[in-house]
């Protein structure tokens, strides 16, 4: 097998706008509760609630059916926020912004230091809908330049049903990128 082969990514990385929160993990038994915590639930109510009610949301045809499931979505974004903000009361939570994501990590952008080998509890989350709010537990694979660097973080620890979530994301910015000529429409 040649090198280039064994250095191939499994997973292909695309542009996206996501906010980071993120602390590091100063310890082994912070380490082990942590990874007990992300692995015990999904960041929010299993995928087949989710994409039921946002098929019905984005149906046009769904008429009041279709206004409650897009209200669902919203409330479940907005007890998402909040769950995020009492998170942080576990310690303070530094802030980045992701510019690209795939199934097995993202490279994000933060004026906070950060060394490579470093594990982090991560949180990404975005406004809008179809972004998924996911907790991750995630190494520094590579540090980079100096504040605001960039960092790629691979994803050590995740729920099964936030890494389905994070996947079907990933895949529908690479069907509107396809679709779109590689330009976001947004």
């Amino acid at each position: 097998m040649s090198s280039t082969q064994i250095n191939e990514r499994e997973f292909a990385r695309l542009e996206a706008h996501l906010q980071a929160r993120f602390r590091v993990i100063e310890s082994e038994t912070e380490l082990a509760t942590l990874v007990a915590d992300v692995l015990k639930a999904p960041s929010v109510w299993g995928a087949e609630g989710e994409s039921e009610l946002r098929h019905l949301a984005d149906s046009p045809q769904s008429g009041a059916p279709g206004l409650l499931a897009r209200a669902l979505l919203d409330v479940a974004r907005q007890v998402q926020r909040m769950s995020g903000r009492l998170l942080d009361e576990g310690g303070p939570m530094n802030v980045g912004t992701v510019d690209q994501i795939s199934g097995g990590g993202v490279r994000f952008a933060t004026s906070a230091l950060l060394k490579r080998g470093s594990l982090l509890l991560l949180r990404l989350m975005d406004d809008r809908l179809e972004a998924p709010p996911v907790r991750v537990i995630a190494e520094v694979a590579h540090a980079g330049g100096p504040a605001p660097a960039r960092y790629g973080l691979a994803f050590t620890t995740i729920h099964p049903a936030d890494r389905n979530r994070l996947i079907r994301y990933v895949y529908q910015l690479q069907r509107r990128e396809l679709r779109h000529g590689g330009a976001d429409p947004e």
